[in-house]
C-alpha cells in the first residue's frame, strides 16, 4: 500500500497489532488496518509545481524515485528508503510473502485506484494535485505489477 500511495511516512509507530483473548484465554494478534497515509501522493506540492510539471510528463517518474521513508534497508543508513524500491527489493528477497498482493493487484488493475481519487471531493482537492495523484498511482500500480 505504502509503496502504491508512495507513504513515506510508515515507521515503527505507524505500525500496530491488534489483540484479543479468547474463551480459555487463548491470546490472538493480527495486524491492523493500514493508517496514516497523510503523507502520500505527492501531498506536500504546491499547486505552482504542479502547474509548471503539468508540461514535464517526466516529472511523474522522477518524482515517484525521490521520496525516502522511514524504513531503512541498512541499519547504518542515513535515510530511510523510497516506498517502491523498498517493494521492489521486499519482493526480490520474500517473493512468496509479496506475490499474493502483487497478484491481487495485477486482477485488480489500475481503474478502481483512479476512481477513488476521482471521487474525493472539489473542496478537498485542487485538479491539478487530483490530475497528479491519479498519474502517480498509474505509474506505480504498473510499476508493481511488472514485479510478477
Amino acid at each position: 500500500m505504502d509503496a502504491l500511495i508512495l507513504n513515506t511516512d510508515r515507521h515503527h509507530e505507524n505500525w500496530a497489532m491488534l489483540r484479543k483473548t479468547v474463551p480459555r484465554g487463548q491470546v490472538q494478534h493480527w495486524l491492523a488496518p493500514s493508517f496514516d497515509h497523510a503523507s502520500s501522493l505527492g501531498r506536500e506540492l504546491t499547486e505552482f509545481r504542479l502547474a509548471k510539471w503539468q508540461h514535464e510528463p517526466w516529472r511523474v517518474e522522477w518524482y515517484a524515485k525521490r521520496p525516502h521513508g522511514g524504513i531503512f534497508l541498512k541499519s547504518e543508513g542515513r535515510r530511510g528508503e523510497n516506498p517502491l524500491h523498498l517493494a521492489e527489493v521486499s519482493y526480490r528477497r520474500w517473493p512468496l510473502y509479496l506475490a499474493p498482493w502483487i497478484t491481487r493487484l495485477q486482477r485488480l488493475g489500475c481503474t478502481p485506484l483512479l476512481d477513488i481519487v476521482e471521487r474525493v471531493p472539489e473542496s478537498c482537492i485542487s485538479e491539478l494535485s487530483r490530475s497528479f495523484s491519479k498519474e502517480l498511482l498509474t505509474y506505480n500500480c504498473n510499476r508493481l505489477r511488472r514485479l510478477q
